[in-house]
């Protein structure tokens, strides 16, 4: 059984593949403790012939899948999840970069703890831009266990980043829970780490800065960015994951759970005003959906208004 097995969406990354791939394979804990699989997202250029090229050369640690129609990155993580067969999962974003230590410290960190997930911290980086140099990197670590639901209540106010490419998880958890990305959509990441969040019973939260997330000017990662379109998306998926955890969480948990939520929806909100301002009647309506609302409303306790 592999170490580690790191699934790699990748969609017309004829550019960038490469200094992504340099990384993975400089990794300290050994290539040959990896198994990373890369998904071809239906790529309209010359991906699958540089993914290919990787598979041969390092075929023992490398697996190409294709899929012939785009299915947006919640689609590809999950076929690459039932590819994986290593003892911890990881996801990379395909032009994104991590530092060589990176898995051998969090596998490290992980068995050493016997977590279910490890965290580290990262690192925005703008497109063209010559990589930073990680600052304020120590050793400093965070165990949390969640015995009690106070404990558990402590930890979904952690601020963990909400992106699954920081972090490292036990396939088991995964597995055993039935975890997996909502596909189609943006904003998978949120729904994802909100389940892991809530399943996970033993975590690790590191100082250590590991992985270089390359952000451009329009991303939907980017909250400064967001459109009344994106905005929808976000409640939607939001509103999933409150369905999802209803019926299996304590009262108070849950509760906790619908307030974070609802706090950072308003923050969205209140960028996508301070972007499309002022709204005009119709566009407040297609932003703010009366279906959504009343979806919201009816499962978090004490809501009066959306604005």
């Amino acid at each position: 059984m592999k170490k580690v097995s790191i699934i790699i969406p990748c969609y017309n990354v004829e550019s960038t593949i490469d200094r992504c791939m340099e990384g993975l394979l400089s990794q300290t804990i050994g290539v040959e403790n990896l198994e990373i699989i890369m998904i071809n997202d239906a790529s309209t250029d010359h991906s699958l012939e540089k993914m290919a090229e990787y598979e041969q050369k390092y075929n023992d640690s490398m697996i190409v899948i294709t899929y012939e129609e785009n299915g947006k990155l919640g689609k590809a993580r999950n076929i690459g999840m039932q590819y994986a067969t290593g003892k911890y999962l990881a996801f990379v974003d395909d032009d994104d970069v991590i530092e060589p230590d990176m898995y051998r410290f969090l596998y490290q960190t992980a068995e050493e703890e016997q977590c279910d997930l490890v965290v580290c911290r990262s690192v925005r980086e703008e497109a063209f831009h010559p990589l930073k140099n990680p600052q304020n990197n120590s050793d400093e670590r965070k165990l949390m266990t969640f015995e009690t639901e106070q404990k558990r209540l402590e930890f979904l106010q952690t601020n963990i980043n909400t992106a699954v490419w920081n972090k490292l998880y036990r396939r088991d958890l995964l597995m055993d829970n039935q975890i997996t990305f909502p596909e189609n959509r943006i904003y998978e990441d949120f729904y994802f780490t909100g389940l892991v969040k809530h399943y996970c019973q033993k975590a690790c939260i590191t100082n250590r800065i590991f992985y270089h997330h390359i952000a451009t000017p329009d991303s939907i990662s980017h909250f400064s960015n967001i459109s009344p379109t994106e905005f929808t998306a976000l409640l939607e998926i939001q509103m999933m994951l409150i369905e999802a955890l209803r019926d299996g969480m304590k009262k108070a948990t849950f509760r906790c759970a619908t307030s974070l939520l609802w706090q950072a929806t308003k923050r969205c909100l209140a960028q996508c005003q301070m972007k499309y301002s002022p709204l005009s009647e119709k566009t407040s309506r297609n932003c703010f959906p009366t279906g959504i609302i009343s979806r919201i409303r009816s499962n978090v306790p004490g809501l009066q208004t959306i604005c």
